[in-house]
């Protein structure tokens, strides 16, 4: 009788820890005054004509400070290099691309970029660049009705759909953050995508899942996917169309014939190492497929390392 006891009492530790183990929660714990050197490397490929296609590399500085949410950030490109090109904080005209320049930010809980401090001011400086490098003998009158559209449709943002679209690197860290999830069951929720053309949000499948932990390592492996729901993002893309129809009055059957036979089938899969302590990613692989249907289809690739300042 003792030794079934025994044998029970230890079968349920067993069981316990092994629960303990396969249910992990991460919260989001960067310090409250805290450096990040941030790496990406980003590759694009492209069957449609015109698509983008190489490589590029960024080098950025992120600081972190606060004892909770929100949290105040500041993020700083350091220097950009595509196609053998670096440009850096000393390159004249650098400014003007916000390379070495500081830029305030707000994160929520999960290290999610919530807004831009001085949204306004950043996007007029974003125009004013785009003015300066643009020769006289380019800016028609297309030229300026796409540019006046075009900062409409910034102006029109949210400043959390400006700050993740301007700090992608950031909302790609935060993708895997704050997270409570058990090894082998996969946490399934729908929610919506911001259009970040402006139109209606998109209707989209999400899903976490904790591949492993590493005690010795101090890390947690989680895989993050997402879809965009085909029907939903069609609508979405004809209204963000019709928008830029009627803002820069070009000819609709032009417009309409570069959209004759698109699709559009969307996914996203991020592989994230996250540090157990901080619960901030180290690690992300980011990969997103885009399948247009008759004009072709896009790759996009990004891999961030994320290293703490001691």
């Amino acid at each position: 009788m003792r030794i079934g006891l025994i044998l029970l009492a230890a079968a349920c530790w067993a069981s316990v820890a092994w629960a303990q183990e396969r249910a992990v929660e991460i919260p989001f714990a960067p310090g409250e005054s805290a450096v990040f050197d941030i790496r990406e490397v980003r590759t694009r490929t492209s069957t449609d004509q015109g698509g983008p296609n190489g490589e590029s590399r960024i080098q950025a500085t992120l600081q972190v400070g606060g004892a909770g949410a929100p949290y105040n950030a500041t993020w700083t490109t350091n220097s950009v290099e595509a196609d053998g090109i670096v440009v850096n904080g000393r390159t004249p005209g650098a400014a003007s691309l916000l390379i070495g320049v500081p830029v305030a930010l707000t994160l929520d809980d999960s290290g999610t970029p919530m807004a831009i401090s001085d949204w306004d001011g950043l996007r007029q400086r974003i125009f004013q660049a785009v003015r300066e490098m643009t020769p006289e003998d380019e800016r028609t009158g297309e030229w300026l009705r796409t540019t006046q559209a075009t900062e409409r449709m910034f102006s029109s943002r949210s400043p959390a759909t400006a700050a993740q679209q301007f700090f992608p690197a950031i909302t790609i860290m935060s993708l895997c953050q704050h997270k409570g999830l058990a090894i082998g069951e996969p946490l399934r929720s729908e929610t919506q995508t911001a259009n970040v053309l402006g139109g209606p949000p998109i209707q989209t499948s999400v899903a976490f899942e904790l591949q492993s932990v590493d005690r010795q390592a101090g890390t947690a492996n989680i895989i993050f996917t997402s879809s965009l729901d085909p029907a939903s993002a069609m609508s979405s893309m004809r209204e963000t169309m019709e928008r830029v129809l009627r803002e820069t009055g070009r000819d609709r059957a032009e417009v309409m014939a570069e959209f004759e036979g698109v699709t559009l089938d969307h996914s996203t899969r991020a592989e994230c190492v996250v540090d157990l302590q901080t619960g901030v990613t180290r690690t992300v692989t980011h990969n997103v497929s885009i399948s247009m249907g008759v004009p072709g289809a896009r790759s996009d690739r990004r891999v961030i390392t994320v290293t703490r300042r001691q």
